[in-house]
């Protein structure tokens, strides 16, 4: 599975960095700021936009192959949709201009994605990543404890050293 980040339209790809589109558009000559404007500046940094399938059990305990994305980050405040792309990649033996295959792919809804300044803060996970966390490992959850810990961790912060 692999993820591509949409503007919130679903038209235009914005993974890409700006520094990517300032290059692209200096050696075309075409207008950094107008490319900036559709797909964004530094809009999508991910650890990883590609992820392998699990099988496990939902709540209802039903078994199903599920695609998690434990490290997927979006730097730029706005409103955007994931793309979400099954994926064949080549074959090891194969030809090296040989491209990987889409095979189908789903639009998420639109989401927002706060900045620093009007983040509302961190909700408890959800009860099916609670069980899905049991089964899949890499997967990092959130709990009361953990809130609680996070929380008493930031006024540690900023105390000054004993000394």
């Amino acid at each position: 599975m692999h993820a591509t980040l949409y503007d919130e339209a679903g038209e235009h790809d914005c993974t890409t960095a700006r520094r990517d589109v300032d290059e692209t558009h200096r050696a075309s000559g075409t207008s950094t700021r107008a490319a900036n404007d559709i797909i964004g500046e530094n809009n999508l940094a991910l650890a990883t936009n590609v992820t392998s399938g699990h099988w496990a059990r939902d709540l209802n305990n039903e078994r199903g192959f599920f695609f998690c994305f434990a490290d997927i980050r979006v730097t730029h405040p706005g409103r955007y949709r994931l793309r979400l792309s099954l994926i064949r990649p080549p074959q090891v033996s194969c030809e090296p201009t040989e491209a990987t295959q889409i095979l189908t792919y789903i639009v998420t809804d639109p989401f927002r994605v706060h900045s620093s300044k009007d983040y509302p803060g961190t909700e408890m996970s959800t009860p099916l990543t609670l069980k899905l966390a049991r089964q899949i490992p890499n997967i990092r959850t959130r709990n009361k404890n953990r809130l609680k810990r996070d929380h008493d961790s930031d006024d540690d912060d900023n105390m000054s050293p004993e000394t």
